[in-house]
C-alpha cells in the first residue's frame, strides 16, 4: 500500500508528507518493507531539468517531521532525509558534470 500512496500533498500551508504515508508510518514503520516502499515513491514520476531541483522539494516536509510525536515517524524521517541529502548531493554533482560538457 505504501508504493501507491502519493508522498506529498498540497495544501493551504504547502507541501507536507501526505497525511495516509504518515499513518501507514506510524502503524508500520518499523517494516522495512513499508520504509522501502515509501522511500520508493521518491523515484517515481518525472521532471525536466535539474535533478537536483527536483528532490529538493521533498527536503522542507520530511524536516518538519523530525520532531513528529511518533518515534517511527520521526526515525523514518531522519532516515529518509539523510538518505534524501546524499541523492541531491549526487545529483548536483551530475548537474555540474552534464554543464560542464555542455560548455566544452
Amino acid at each position: 500500500t505504501a508504493k501507491i500512496v502519493p508522498f506529498l500533498a498540497n495544501d493551504a500551508s504547502g507541501r507536507s508528507v501526505h497525511p495516509v504515508l504518515i499513518r501507514l508510518i506510524e502503524e508500520f514503520g518499523d517494516r522495512p518493507n513499508v520504509r522501502d516502499a515509501a522511500f520508493g515513491n521518491l523515484y517515481s514520476g518525472g521532471w525536466s531539468g535539474s535533478e537536483e531541483n527536483y528532490r529538493q522539494i521533498y527536503a522542507e516536509p520530511l524536516a518538519q517531521l523530525r520532531d513528529h510525536p511518533s518515534p517511527k515517524v520521526r526515525n523514518w524521517a531522519r532516515q529518509t532525509l539523510r538518505e534524501l541529502e546524499a541523492m541531491i548531493a549526487r545529483a548536483r554533482i551530475r548537474d555540474a558534470e552534464d554543464d560542464a560538457r555542455l560548455e566544452d
